[in-house]
């Protein structure tokens, strides 16, 4: 599903600091509870979110299993994304009109082998430890989204015992710019062709929607 709207107005002046400001993390992306629902259970989670002067982008991704997680054969992905194209480095001789784009779509893995390779691809990225306390760095990105990958781990060694495997539930990667930013961009091309308007089917019923905008 697509919507479009075209009436954002002329983006110059004060005007437009301020439509920029209201775009800029105040676009709520909501999901159900990650528990199994419909026969599904979300094991990934990923957001994305940024604002500059010719737009903003806002984005929820989430990647469920359709069968037991210790046997995962099939895999279903829902997105909502908001688009806004201010025009701000344009101007009406252009031929450019100040637009917002709202997709909501889905990808099944039975349709897109590529989607495996691409979880394939994030297990194999690697944490970066903590800084400690004397090798902490400054920097700062233009035009950088925030990224945020909420996923299920593998098991981890216990502290106190490096023979028992602790289990923990979920882990957050936040990042402005890095590996988890190159591999989402990967991903990007990789899924493009494989996005579909119509939810799946799974237990011959149509998967209901999970993810939503809320103004």
């Amino acid at each position: 599903m697509t919507l479009r709207n075209d009436s954002l107005g002329s983006p110059d002046g004060e005007n437009m600091s301020l439509k920029l400001s209201a775009l800029c993390g105040l676009i709520l992306l909501l999901a159900t509870p990650s528990h199994a629902q419909n026969g599904l259970e979300e094991i990934y989670k990923v957001t994305e979110a940024g604002a500059w002067l010719g737009g903003s982008i806002d984005q929820a991704v989430t990647f469920s299993t359709a069968r037991d997680t210790l046997n995962p054969k099939r895999w279903i992905v829902e997105r909502i994304k908001k688009d806004i194209d201010t025009c701000a480095f344009r101007n009406s001789q252009d031929g450019c009109a100040p637009t917002e784009i709202v997709r909501h779509d889905w990808i099944d893995s039975d349709q897109c082998p590529a989607l495996v390779s691409a979880l394939e691809r994030l297990s194999r990225i690697s944490i970066p430890p903590f800084a400690g306390a004397t090798n902490i760095q400054s920097f700062w990105a233009s035009h950088a989204t925030d990224l945020k990958i909420e996923g299920r781990p593998v098991a981890v060694k216990s502290l106190s015992n490096p023979l028992v495997n602790m289990t923990i539930t979920r882990i957050s990667i936040e990042e402005q710019i890095g590996p988890f930013h190159e591999w989402w961009k990967e991903t990007g091309v990789a899924l493009k062709a494989c996005w579909q308007e119509d939810a799946p089917s799974f237990d011959g019923a149509r998967i209901i929607q999970r993810l939503y905008i809320l103004q």
